[in-house]
């Protein structure tokens, strides 16, 4: 049980630094892009990661905590 806890932690962490590694190539264009560009840019971002997120979720759970059934 302590197994399905670490990993879920390892992966919730792995998931939040893809999800920062992701932003980076934004903030890297950022000197160059205007506000309102950027604006737009950041928050075209947010809103696919938080459309994502859901989907990366699930399949950690499944993967982690699925109980195969007893046949019961």
């Amino acid at each position: 049980m302590f197994t399905c806890y670490a990993k879920t932690i390892i992966l919730g962490l792995a998931l939040i630094v893809f999800y920062g590694i992701s932003f980076l190539p934004l903030l890297l264009l950022r000197p160059y892009l205007q506000l309102d560009q950027f604006l737009v840019s950041a928050l075209l971002w947010g809103v696919i990661s938080l459309l994502s997120l859901p989907f990366f979720l699930r399949h950690i759970i499944r993967k982690i905590w699925f109980f195969k059934g007893k046949n019961e």
